[in-house]
């Protein structure tokens, strides 16, 4: 299927390259990072896929380097991203951290990763438990990187026990690894991406939540876990019976890991797995229209004159007062005959950047405390008064990060490891909103005159 996967640096420095199939030359390395540096006219800069004189090029980035696979055939992208995000999560998990210099230092390790979850360009084991028992390296700890004093937070104390026992040296480098990685833990992050579309009147014609639930485990013997949500939660908008669900966090849709079994499920949601070591998806869901977005934004055109137009846009916080959103930034793309573009701010911690080239203003607020309100006002002078520049305002652009908080009515109830010592085992859970597609359109139809 997949010719080639090599990992390159932001700089085009070749990390890691492996040829599966002997059918494609070396400079495709050299042939992708042009492309990505200097795309074709009229091509997005961060496109995931693409293709150059019939080799399809598939990446990702991840911590400052990009992970690539080449096919000469046409493979699926959707497949081949999900395969290149699971082989970083795997390397993360084999490396305790995954930076340029650990790549670097762990290159045998991570070739021999490839080669057990890739044979002859078809991928055959992508799950971190089970690439335990063939992977023979150890990994080299970085003791600059924060964290990792004790060694790598990975799968790695399990397979460095069997390699010392297996080893003929008196003592290992790794001994200090396996002593000190005892702790055990579980991480529970329940993440969620915004997608909304406001139309001009400020009604929603999208609303949408991609969520997941994601496991981090380090526990030992892959004990049994219970994990319980919010016992009001159904999937599908019709019972059984046909029937419509009402007053209930309705899902569209959800899929869950194969170590998950569904004894409890239908009685109070729980959901009890054996935790593979490592990072994992325990649970992928989408809900819809049963959500509050947690920005709001209000666009409103105005022209002072003919080679002038402002551009009011309000931003409110539709969040509770004791969560705050972080880097948020707000995108407005402006006409393309806008010569310069000057901003007018109700708050003097927001800062506001004009991008010449691309005729785009950015509206950064780096905090936005819950149930509040800002505003911020575009002067934007146009080169001529030819042309209906008003049609070419937005759509207007969000993003944040909100953490500690979910827009969907979705909530973890409870966590339990089973079988274990009370107090021997750390227990993590948190959760972070994000935007995925954030979008307002703006009404040009009613242009104002200032009002001011």
């Amino acid at each position: 299927m997949f010719s080639q996967f090599f990992i390159l640096s932001l700089r085009g420095d070749i990390l890691v390259f492996r040829d599966f199939r002997s059918e494609l030359l070396k400079e495709t390395t050299h042939s992708f990072f042009r492309h990505v540096k200097v795309p074709e006219s009229g091509d997005p800069k961060e496109v995931p896929c693409f293709s150059i004189d019939g080799v399809q090029y598939i990446h990702v980035k991840h911590s400052g380097m990009y992970f690539v696979l080449t096919a000469k055939r046409n493979v699926s992208p959707n497949a081949a991203t999900e395969l290149l995000d699971r082989t970083a999560t795997i390397i993360q998990d084999y490396c305790g951290v995954i930076s340029e210099e650990s790549v670097r230092k762990n290159f045998l390790l991570i070739y021999e990763l490839v080669d057990e979850i890739f044979d002859f360009g078809y991928a055959q084991e992508i799950a971190t438990e089970a690439l335990k028992a063939y992977v023979a390296n150890s990994p080299i700890v970085n003791p600059n990187v924060p964290g990792t004093t004790e060694g790598p937070r990975s799968v790695i104390p399990d397979v460095l026990a069997r390699i010392q026992r297996g080893t003929t040296a008196s003592s290992s480098a790794n001994q200090s690894v396996v002593q000190t990685t005892h702790k055990e833990e579980i991480y529970v992050d329940l993440f969620e991406y915004c997608n909304v579309m406001f139309e001009p009147s400020g009604h929603l014609s999208r609303a949408q939540v991609e969520g997941e639930i994601r496991i981090r485990s380090f526990l030992k013997g892959s004990p049994k876990v219970k994990l319980s949500m919010n016992q009001d939660l159904v999937v599908g908008r019709e019972s059984s019976d046909g029937q419509k669900q009402y007053g209930k966090s309705v899902l569209d849709y959800c899929i869950f890991h194969d170590c998950v079994t569904f004894t409890e499920w239908d009685i109070d949601r729980t959901l009890n797995f054996f935790p593979p070591d490592g990072q994992f998806t325990l649970l992928r869901y989408s809900i819809s229209d049963t959500f509050t977005p947690p920005f709001r934004i209000e666009p409103f055109v105005e022209e002072p004159g003919s080679h002038q137009l402002d551009v009011l846009v309000r931003l409110s916080a539709d969040f509770p007062e004791n969560s705050l959103a972080k880097k948020v930034m707000v995108t407005i793309p402006l006409p393309r005959a806008t010569a310069s573009a000057s901003c007018e701010l109700e708050l003097s911690d927001h800062s506001y950047e004009y991008d010449p080239i691309n005729k785009l203003l950015l509206w950064k607020v780096k905090e936005a405390k819950g149930n509040s309100k800002s505003a911020i006002r575009v002067k934007i002078n146009l080169e001529d008064a030819v042309g209906n520049h008003k049609r070419e305002l937005g759509p207007i652009s969000a993003t944040f990060e909100i953490p500690m908080y979910v827009c969907s009515p979705i909530f973890i109830r409870g966590l339990k490891v089973m079988e274990q010592v009370e107090g021997s085992v750390s227990r993590w859970v948190r959760s972070n909103s994000k935007s995925g597609s954030y979008l307002s359109r703006v009404d040009v139809s009613n242009v104002q005159k200032p009002r001011y």
